[in-house]
């Protein structure tokens, strides 16, 4: 039996788990605050990183709080000299 590509692309669908992102640009100096509901116990995970010319620590700090305002994850003055995507 051979399948047509329609339907190895509509299975291939509906194998693959739903994934949400986000992705934006932010200018110098400007502070950008983003919520979203999270169901519990469910996994999350935020890459960023800063673009453009910058090296070394760049003064940017990302920073995750909770609906109560509490820190859950602060990154001070995002240093990018590892070339790596920054985590949470």
């Amino acid at each position: 039996m051979v399948m047509q590509p329609t339907t190895v692309f509509l299975l291939f669908c509906m194998l693959v788990n739903s994934v949400h992102g986000v992705q934006f640009d932010i200018p110098t100096r400007v502070e950008k605050c983003l919520s979203d509901e999270v169901a519990k116990d469910s996994f999350v995970l935020i890459e960023y990183d800063v673009l453009g010319n910058a090296q070394g620590r760049t003064g940017v700090s990302v920073m995750i709080q909770d609906p109560l305002g509490k820190y859950i994850k602060e990154d001070s003055d995002v240093d990018v000299s590892s070339g790596d995507l920054h985590k949470f």
